[in-house]
């Protein structure tokens, strides 16, 4: 049976977890802890130094990076010396004093999580956990795989495999090295839009509280949290209890972080489980003043003082291993879709997907199935809510599938598109040598491939576009000889990113294609929008060189010269083409 949560009791309100083989539940009303506005204050202040933040970067034009720990990644995979990989160790060194502090009192996804449950609670829906063996390592897993194997792999298994003669890993850039990045001037270049922003709001925010329980996106998915957990086993900071503990629960009862406080002190003396984010409504609840926030012996290696008291889950052994499996085929395909999906939005999809998948079967099952308090499934009828369920359960799998099947298509192009060895200059080139015909297969391999991996309207199978394929597109009907196909998609490119580099390559292709007037009237777009671009007058320059208009060419060669004195390169051709000019006879 599926989550059939009987009719709560007086007793069950007061006390809705269990306690101990043969200890009846203690009756009474909970305590209400006042630790939650107290975290709420903190929270919003932090918030409000956010948009102060914000606000200081719009009305300098630079501030301080991002204070975020995702910026490590910037760090550790480019050498960029940011405030948020700062943070992050300041972060980690901190746990391994107090505990997960950071996480209960300063994290932004924290407070969104916790305001949803808030609301929720105010609607009438207490979300109760989803309790999975195998997915609580998810959060150590990613946490592993964003900051510790870009760098394991590019310092040892990339060295490693090429002494070997394998190609087991695409060669990654060198390390650059540090440098200082701690003030910028693109406050918001590594955050997303608010297409994405609000999508992710709902996805980590209200979908993952709704089904898996409060904090459980913390639970099953936070990286940072898979970093502070086995840092907080050393922290001499803990949740700790005396004598007057009688094992009522209350503190299991109110506790977010889905932790059996009651279990885990009776146990060891202390809340030793990793998830315990310090945020004290157990200690504020208890009715008996049992419990502390106080320093001493570490979690790791502490004694069990008695057996341990009996756990449920909700998955079963074999299904745990097909869970994990789902919750990883959907993280990947997730993933950096569509060039837009961040990495904690994919990990927030995979979890409730893994969740979705699991409560699919239990409902083609037909047994007596609910789902937090909503009945979908009794007795082996389908109640109305219950279809709903299922048709919703089966299009997220569905959508799932197909982002897949696009990512799939798109790195067999990517495969595929590394044997096309052409060179931008012989590309743009407006006459060059046919291609060889081992780069031709690879070129129109990548090209069909990357087709499907296109949108529907582009005769592949997502529901958008992505722009990276939308340019590898662009460049491979250049290469396989066809400027039409290849304009086109850069137009595309620059209906939705009209980006200066995309328009420039626009211009080349006309250029190479023969349309002198088409790729002027691009080019004149970019001087009009900013008259100094000396990129867009050296190609206006070659375009009317190749149109054979000197004079007009030597016009824009003047124009650069004047706006960058030290390109000694313009001042040759500038002269070169100055004496052709004065060679050439009157018309």
């Amino acid at each position: 049976m599926a989550r059939c949560e009987p009719a709560p009791t007086s007793a069950t309100r007061a006390n809705p977890f269990p306690t101990f083989p043969g200890e009846p539940p203690v009756a009474g009303p909970l305590k209400k802890s006042r630790m939650g506005k107290r975290r709420a204050l903190v929270l919003g202040a932090i918030h409000v130094a956010v948009v102060v933040h914000l606000l200081q970067w719009k009305w300098s034009g630079s501030t301080l990076s991002p204070v975020e720990p995702s910026e490590s990644m910037r760090t550790l995979e480019l050498g960029e010396l940011n405030a948020g990989f700062l943070f992050f160790l300041a972060a980690i060194l901190s746990t391994a004093i107090f505990g997960r502090f950071f996480c209960g009192w300063g994290c932004h996804l924290v407070a969104l999580q916790d305001l949803c449950g808030w609301l929720m609670k105010r609607a009438g829906i207490r979300p109760r956990p989803f309790r999975s063996r195998l997915l609580l390592f998810a959060p150590l897993v990613l946490g592993l795989y964003m900051f510790v194997w870009p760098t394991l792999k590019r310092e040892v298994l990339v060295p490693l495999a090429n002494r070997a003669g394998w190609s087991l890993f695409r060669e990654p850039p060198p390390f650059p090295g540090f440098e200082n990045h701690l003030i910028t001037q693109d406050f918001w270049a590594t955050f997303p839009g608010i297409a994405i922003a609000i999508p992710f709001l709902l996805i980590c925010g209200f979908l993952t509280v709704w089904l898996l329980g409060a904090k459980g996106f913390c639970t099953y998915g936070c990286p940072y949290g898979g970093i502070f957990g086995p840092v907080d086993a050393i922290a001499p900071g803990r949740i700790r209890v005396n004598e007057n503990c009688d094992g009522c629960a209350h503190c299991t009862a109110v506790c977010t972080s889905n932790v059996r406080v009651h279990a885990e002190v009776r146990q060891y003396g202390m809340v030793r489980d990793p998830g315990c984010m310090k945020c004290l409504d157990c200690v504020d609840t208890c009715p008996r003043n049992a419990l502390r926030f106080g320093f001493g012996a570490p979690s790791l290696g502490a004694a069990s003082k008695r057996p341990p008291a009996p756990r449920h889950w909700d998955v079963s052994g074999p299904a745990e291993l097909l869970l994990a499996l789902v919750f990883a085929a959907t993280f990947f395909a997730w993933r950096g879709a569509y060039d837009a999906i961040p990495f904690l939005m994919a990990v927030g999809l995979a979890a409730c997907t893994t969740f979705v998948a699991w409560l699919l079967a239990r409902l083609l099952r037909r047994g007596d199935v609910s789902l937090q308090g909503k009945v979908l499934v009794e007795s082996g009828r389908w109640r109305p809510a219950g279809r709903v369920a299922l048709g919703a359960a089966i299009l997220l799998l569905a959508l799932g599938l197909q982002t897949g099947a696009v990512r799939l298509f798109e790195a067999a192009g990517a495969r595929a598109d590394r044997g096309v060895t052409v060179g931008r200059a012989e590309a743009f080139a407006a006459q060059r040598s046919p291609l060889a015909p081992d780069v031709r297969a690879h070129a129109e391999r990548a090209a069909a491939r990357y087709r499907l991996a296109d949108r529907i309207g582009e005769g592949g199978l997502g529901l958008g576009s992505t722009p990276s394929v939308t340019a590898r597109r662009a460049w491979l009907a250049l290469v396989l000889g066809d400027p039409e196909e290849a304009t086109r998609q850069l137009r595309r490119l620059i209906a939705r990113s009209p980006e200066r580099t995309t328009v420039l390559d626009l211009a080349r292709v006309r250029r190479a294609a023969g349309d002198a007037p088409g790729a002027v009237a691009v080019l004149n777009g970019l001087v009009a929008e900013d008259p100094t671009d000396t990129d867009a007058h050296r190609e206006l320059a070659a375009t009317w060189m190749a149109a054979g208009e000197h004079a007009k060419a030597l016009a824009e060669l003047v124009i650069v010269t004047n706006l960058a004195p030290d390109d000694r390169v313009a001042a040759h051709l500038r002269d070169q083409l100055r004496a052709r000019v004065e060679n050439e006879p009157a018309p």
